[in-house]
């Protein structure tokens, strides 16, 4: 039966390896590229974490990417979903496997849950990607383009939460190393597909202003641009502190907000809109942290309750959040004020949620760690969802 298992287990590693291979092979050689093509991809894989593994996954796709950093972005994530797809497929058949312990079957389970969710985001990543190319502005250009940076960080939270499951002595020794050597490579590509979109957002981020100066010479556009960006970066940086200051914890709001003053520009409602997705992302991490909790064997029945219980507030918390996220997008003429309506109901009532889930860890039973981890987690999602509707209450009153 061991012999049958290795067997199984090299086919299934070849099947995962090969298929990769053979979605290059119908791409672009590199041999057949143009050095300037291969050049910029490249140069472009050494902004990322994992440059060996960025150049070696896009450098098969140089024909098709030329020096085009939305192309580039497009292709890393649809390379990096290919690849999660493969790993879901492995994954899944690792259950086949005979005299597997409960605890392994459970984790392999619980993986394949989560590269479920990594294939979801990918995906939505990769659709808001292409209407990110047909934003008619900048604020439709950021709206967008938030939302494939919030779903690709939120796969790659999936990918570590995976990863978590197989932790300890419990699991097999083989078992455990497959499955976290292919997790870990989905996370180098995530990892390196959302340095490629912050790239291609960073390089974005003035091109719709930037054509109203197209017929003036090229020193003068040049010096103009240059002066402009740096008073650009600023002013957005600024803003953000600015904006920050309405809020109850304004030194977590610039921490958490500073990265995206690019996209955000000075828009009220960018702003907004941006600690709703940054709010939504932590939720959802913290959410995964504790199912996993939930299911630890050392915990007291007291504790595996309130987890679940937590669990299930979070739920509610990150629907609402999502709802909020929905209506502002749609926030506009008549229905402006109905849909804020909306968005400040649910953004207050996901802070309820998650007061209720800290509540629920209070008394002296409660083991010490877990309490202090999981209403330390809890602690900065609430302070981000207050950010984000103090944001939201001062778009709404300079709207109104």
């Amino acid at each position: 039966m061991a012999k049958l298992n290795q067997t199984f287990f090299l086919i299934l590693s070849i099947c995962y390896f090969l298929s990769p291979a053979l979605t290059a092979a119908t791409a672009a050689s590199r041999a057949g590229a143009s050095n300037k093509a291969v050049n910029f991809i490249q140069s472009s894989c050494k902004t990322t974490t994992y440059p060996a593994v960025c150049f070696h996954s896009l450098s098969a796709y140089a024909n098709a990417i030329q020096t085009s950093p939305k192309r580039l972005a497009e292709t890393a994530l649809a390379v990096t979903l290919s690849r999660a797809q493969s790993t879901k497929l492995f994954v899944s058949r690792l259950t086949r496997f005979k005299g597997l312990k409960k605890r392994e079957v459970e984790a392999i389970k619980d993986c394949v849950e989560e590269i479920n969710d990594t294939i979801d985001r990918l995906t939505k990543s990769v659709q808001e990607m292409k209407l990110c190319g047909s934003a008619k502005n900048q604020e439709q250009f950021a709206f967008h383009m938030s939302n494939a940076q919030t779903w690709t960080s939120a796969a790659l939270t999936d990918e570590n939460t995976c990863s978590d499951g197989f932790s300890g002595r419990v699991t097999d020794g083989r078992i455990k190393n497959s499955v976290r050597a292919r997790i870990v490579n989905v996370g180098h590509e995530t990892s390196n597909a959302l340095s490629l979109i912050n790239a291609f957002a960073k390089k974005m981020a003035g091109s719709f202003s930037f054509n109203h100066h197209f017929l003036a010479s090229l020193l003068i556009t040049i010096t103009i641009t240059t002066l402009k960006s740096v008073h650009t970066t600023t002013t957005n940086t600024e803003f953000v502190k600015s904006s920050c200051t309405f809020t109850t914890y304004p030194r977590l709001c610039v921490t958490s907000l500073s990265t995206q003053s690019s996209l955000i520009q000075t828009s009220h409602k960018l702003i907004a809109h941006a600690a709703l997705n940054i709010t939504l992302a932590s939720a959802k991490a913290t959410s995964a942290m504790m199912v996993r909790l939930s299911s630890s064997s050392r915990l007291k029945p007291r504790e595996v309750s309130a987890m679940r219980d937590c669990v299930e507030e979070l739920g509610d918390t990150l629907e609402e959040l999502r709802k909020s996220i929905g209506e502002m997008g749609q926030l506009s003429g008549s229905n402006y004020e109905v849909y804020m309506s909306d968005i400040q109901t649910w953004v207050s009532a996901a802070l309820t949620d998650e007061n209720t889930c800290s509540d629920g860890f209070e008394g002296d039973d409660m083991n010490g760690k877990v309490k202090v981890l999981v209403r330390g987690r809890i602690l900065v999602i609430a302070h981000l969802t207050s950010n984000a509707l103090a944001l939201i209450n001062h778009f709404a009153s300079i709207h109104g």
